[in-house]
């Protein structure tokens, strides 16, 4: 689960060095300069990038665009860049027109989805550590992108520049995450999303704020966080409901902040039955490393399934890279896709260089439609963790939406920030299928495989759970040492 408890944010400049002029500029002080309006900026300022190809994005957490970055303290720059991005923020936020929808930037939104995934789960999760961390990044980017149309200028340019959703993005994942009834005529999988705010009676939003939150039909309800054991009551009673009562409890009471002014929660569930049932479970051993050992169960399947290795560029090798396959769910729209290291034990490795491109290609051979017979082997397991964001929302360029002064000026007149960002995820495989569930506190080498090819689960490894029709990643998860689970028992409904 995902939860956000908000308090009190944040910062932007032109410099010369010696007799060299450098060219300093961000997209917000370029339109501010220029006077052009909101929904124009994205694309006039890509036009002026074209004009003047030597100008490069500095990072990719900060907005500052320059022809000479080496020379730059880039820290120092983008703080005062932003702060010159947030100088007309202290007009009176109630006087100010409707938030404006800027300019599509021309990049499909499973793009924009894959790229954000892929570089929290890496800045979120350790690297060497024998546990167990399951992820819903896109949970995560829709539910900042909420505040968006709320911060000050400054923090919205970092906003948009490290989660990239436009307002008609946030409609679009909404409308494709949220249940149909062609979806669930179509196959036994089920596939829910819901948000909500709970707001302090004693925080008073700014009027284009709230008809924001009704545009996107986030429901809000009032608290009373001053009553610590009745507010988390309220607040895991619908997170248990929003993910079946897979996820019991997001937050005790004792951890509640009285002074807490907003809480937004959003919560993604997903139930999906196996396309092709395993064959069989016996007794077997994963292997955690060299040295420690547990015993699971292991599932077994032999049959055609779509199979490969990830991209190779330039030389093949060996000892570098994924192999991968694919287990469809029922409709063969959703499926998940295990990752295992081709060299024993290298989870770790292999996770940080695996990018958007590398996904884009197994996608793309999934989509071939080649089939090879898979002698697959898999642990039943369940694996659930709890995991705070704050940190590596920083280093992805969010800082300012924790650190700075005022970054969220358009939803109130009261001081707001972040304090907290914290995922809570649940996963659970067996021989029915899978429930996963998270709420939100070069050269290309193609390579023949061989007819038959042994995939055997044993040790550390990867899973992505992905809607294929639309290319969305939705659950991301690394399992280190999988955890048993009793049997629901037979009385229970397998589609809870």
């Amino acid at each position: 689960m995902i939860w956000i408890l908000l308090f009190a944010a944040l910062a932007a400049h032109v410099s010369c060095y010696d007799s060299k002029v450098v060219i300093q500029i961000t997209k917000q002080e370029y339109c501010e300069k220029n006077r052009i309006r909101n929904y124009k900026c994205e694309e006039s300022f890509a036009n002026y990038l074209v004009a003047y190809p030597q100008l490069k994005q500095c990072t990719m957490a900060c907005p500052l665009f320059s022809d000479d970055c080496p020379s730059l303290s880039i820290d120092s720059q983008c703080t005062s860049s932003y702060n010159q991005g947030t100088e007309h923020s202290d007009e009176d936020p109630e006087n100010q027109q409707a938030f404006e929808e800027p300019a599509s930037s021309g990049i499909q939104l499973h793009s924009k989805v894959t790229k954000f995934t892929l570089e929290l789960f890496k800045k979120a999760v350790p690297i060497d550590n024998a546990q167990n961390y399951v992820l819903s990044p896109v949970l995560v980017q829709s539910l900042l992108a909420y505040l968006t149309d709320g911060a000050s200028n400054g923090t919205r340019g970092a906003m948009e520049s490290v989660l990239q959703l436009t307002a008609s993005d946030l409609n679009e994942l909404k409308r494709l995450l949220e249940p149909s009834a062609e979806r669930v005529d179509s196959s036994k999988n089920k596939l829910d999303i819901a948000s909500q705010i709970f707001r302090s009676s004693r925080i008073e939003l700014l009027r284009p704020y709230v008809q924001s939150l009704k545009n996107r039909k986030v429901p809000q309800q009032p608290m009373d966080f001053s009553n610590k054991e009745n507010a988390a009551k309220t607040i895991n009673d619908w997170v248990k409901q929003n993910t079946r009562g897979k996820i019991m409890e997001a937050i005790d009471a004792e951890s509640l902040n009285p002074e807490t002014q907003l809480l937004l929660l959003n919560a993604l569930y997903f139930n999906g039955t196996w396309m092709y049932k395993f064959n069989r479970t016996e007794r077997g051993t994963f292997h955690v490393n060299d040295n420690e050992q547990s015993a699971i169960r292991m599932m077994y399947l032999t049959r055609n399934l779509r199979s490969g290795y990830t991209r190779v560029v330039g030389e093949w090798k060996p000892k570098e890279g994924f192999l991968w396959v694919e287990l469809p769910y029922d409709g063969d729209t959703v499926s998940m896709i295990l990752l295992l290291p081709k060299e024993r034990f290298q989870l770790d490795r292999e996770l940080q260089t695996f990018n958007e491109q590398d996904l884009e290609y197994i996608l793309s051979e999934i989509a071939a439609n080649d089939q090879d017979e898979v002698r697959l082997r898999l642990p039943e397991f369940k694996a659930e963790s709890t995991v705070s964001l704050v940190e590596p929302l920083k280093r992805m360029g969010l800082a300012s939406v924790f650190d700075g002064e005022k970054p969220f000026d358009k939803i109130s007149n009261d001081i707001v920030k972040i304090s907290e960002v914290k995922q809570k995820s649940f996963l659970s495989v067996d021989q029915r299928g899978t429930v996963a569930t998270s709420v939100t506190y070069a050269t290309v080498i193609a390579l023949s495989l061989p007819r038959s090819m042994e995939f055997y689960v044993d040790q550390p490894f990867a899973a992505i759970i992905i809607d294929k029709t639309n290319k969305l990643p939705l659950f991301m998860a690394k399992i280190s040492k999988p955890e048993k689970f009793k049997k629901e028992k037979a009385n229970k409904k397998s589609n809870v």
